[in-house]
């Protein structure tokens, strides 16, 4: 074989474990790449070194060794116990009403969860959604959301074992939808939905059980959504002491026949507009699903606001007449339900009212799954919150009245 023969074997041969080692490198990053996409840059995690981020798309399930993970996953059923009216698109988790929004399990060291808000660009700057995030029940979180998209953290590293996470709106729902698009947990182990609770209660109301005005010590204070906070009222501490599950449909200013009058003019405030609604402020989620959340027990705490133009007899009369259609619409809704009407605590001159309605209407329907009780007392002995409100030891009082009503309860 001549030396040119060599000369084209060696260089054939050069090629050939070139060839071989550029693909070997290629084929080396495209493993690094897949799983970089795989772990913590979808999330913008740096530290690669002491722990691991994935995006899971159902319940996880993690080797027994497995230490601080950090998850990130949508607030689906699959992670997160819905609490009150919500509404689930496009990975958002979206709520309204008062006390609505979810709770998980997390054995970890904290949880971020990522909020979102719509109808911001009309909502002035007094009328900020509020959202809590409770950690075993004690409040670990309290954000006022002020721009369009806001991170709430919560240590959990003093926990041992599961904690029940629990973020919830403090503020009602005309001024603002809140959404939650992500959930970022430090956790050993599963993150799963928080159990459901034997007992579950709907709570239908106005401003009192809203919340309105509680956090606000000054009685001649402006109204703010700032100082609204469901988790004081006496629905939320009633449903506390019986450990129950409870969510909200309560509007400020709404009642039965009329809402809150100011002018002498009976008005459109009533609690039928938004009974059957989702999200109360908007018109793209579809009617609340009553299959979603089955109540043992609604209580009713209107009238209040009615009093303000109910004064003649034929007003009155209106008044009861349209307390009979709510009751008939609430056992429509909830069937098996047991159904408490209570009034309470500011304005109770309508209660006489409510006793009537209710005994005509299980007259005429048979149905004897349905009572009255007052929540009312002299609120002049404990103070006010805004514009005459019960303030906190009114309501935690309340709750003890109704405590006492709801466990003497023939439920089903």
């Amino acid at each position: 074989m001549n030396k040119n023969a060599l000369r084209i074997i060696a260089v054939v041969l050069f090629f050939v474990i070139l060839v071989c080692f550029v693909f070997i490198v290629i084929n080396f990053d495209a493993e690094r790449f897949e799983d970089s996409r795989s772990f913590g840059n979808l999330f913008g995690n740096d530290n690669q070194s002491s722990s691991t981020t994935k995006l899971y798309a159902g319940n996880p399930r993690f080797p027994e060794d497995a230490q601080n993970r950090i998850m990130s996953f949508m607030p689906d059923s699959n992670f997160v116990k819905s609490i009150g009216r919500t509404y689930f698109e496009n990975g958002t988790l979206w709520f309204s009403m008062s006390g609505s929004g979810f709770s998980f399990l997390c054995d970890g060291e904290s949880a971020t969860i990522e909020c979102l808000v719509k109808n911001s660009s009309s909502v002035p700057y007094n009328h900020r959604p509020r959202v809590l995030v409770l950690v075993n029940g004690e409040t670990a979180a309290d954000v006022v959301l002020e721009g369009e998209s806001e991170s709430v953290t919560v240590d959990l590293s003093s926990i041992s074992g599961d904690a029940e996470v629990q973020l919830l709106k403090a503020s009602e729902s005309m001024y603002s939808t809140v959404g939650v698009s992500s959930i970022t947990a430090n956790s050993k182990g599963d993150i799963c939905p928080a159990p459901q609770r034997q007992l579950k209660i709907e709570f239908i109301g106005d401003s009192i059980t809203a919340g309105y005005g509680l956090d606000e010590e000054n009685p001649n204070a402006a109204f703010s959504t700032r100082t609204e906070n469901f988790s004081e009222t006496y629905a939320f501490l009633a449903a506390k002491e019986l450990a129950a599950d409870c969510y909200a449909v309560a509007f400020s200013g709404y009642g039965v026949f009329t809402g809150f009058s100011s002018n002498g003019a009976a008005n459109d405030y009533v609690i039928f507009k938004h009974y059957d609604s989702t999200l109360s402020n908007s018109t793209v989620a579809p009617d609340w699903n009553f299959a979603d959340f089955v109540p043992n027990v609604v209580v009713i705490n209107l009238g209040t606001n009615d009093a303000s133009y109910c004064s003649t007899q034929g007003s009155i009369e209106a008044f009861e007449g349209e307390y009979k259609r709510l009751l008939q619409l609430v056992r429509q809704r909830n069937g098996g339900a047991y159904i408490l009407c209570v009034l309470g605590d500011m304005n109770n001159s309508l209660y006489p009212s409510v006793e009537l309605a209710v005994e005509e209407y299980k007259s005429e329907t048979g149905d004897s799954f349905v009572s009255c009780a007052t929540l009312s007392f002299d609120m002049g002995t404990y103070g006010s919150a805004i514009d005459g409100h019960p303030n906190k030891q009114s309501n935690a009082i309340a709750a003890q009245t109704l405590v006492s009503e709801l466990r003497a309860l023939p439920l089903q």
